[in-house]
């Protein structure tokens, strides 16, 4: 069995709690969060648990369109954990690249933004979820993690089962 949030992250949160594992600024340069590994592990927890609470299981791909955000590092590993397989995706995603690699993966949910959630068809079957906002139909991200149990346990994923889909950037024909 292998599962890097479980075999790496949590270690590190056991081992160096209070040390900064993600210090994240925006694009300004005007404003910066650092959140420890401890913090870090207590969100990722949790957005597994609420993940599993909404019907997200092993094995299960979520496609993740969010700027790098520290939500976007807490909704990896918390996919990670759970063992059901992130798909990262840029923000630049046409709606007919969002389409494409939600048919293409067989995606179960999606996390995104209020730009990203703009692109998502209404006749899509997925479970979503949003970061920084309100949508219908749409599970808060953050609100989520805060609600959500933080002593969630997972099965154990075993070190052969998909970890990350990755997608080309299809510019030279279909992604791939």
């Amino acid at each position: 069995h292998f599962n890097f949030a479980r075999d790496v992250m949590d270690r590190w949160a056991r081992e160096r709690p209070d040390a900064v594992a993600l210090w994240w600024t925006d694009e300004t340069g005007g404003h910066e969060e650092k959140i420890s590994f401890g913090q870090l592990a207590d969100n990722y927890r949790r957005a597994a648990a609420m993940f599993n609470a909404l019907g997200i299981h092993r094995g299960d791909r979520v496609l993740v369109i969010l700027p790098r955000l520290p939500q976007w590092w807490i909704a990896m590993l918390g996919l990670v954990r759970l063992g059901a397989v992130p798909i990262p995706g840029t923000p630049l995603l046409t709606q007919k690249d969002i389409r494409y690699r939600m048919e293409t993966a067989e995606v179960r949910a999606v996390i995104t933004d209020g730009e990203g959630a703009e692109k998502i068809e209404d006749s899509a079957d997925s479970i979503r979820i949003i970061v920084g906002g309100e949508r219908t139909g749409w599970v808060n991200f953050d609100d989520g993690i805060r609600n959500a149990p933080g002593d969630f346990e997972p099965e154990p994923t075993r070190s052969d089962e998909p970890g990350i889909i990755y997608f080309t950037s299809g510019t030279t024909g279909p992604p791939k």
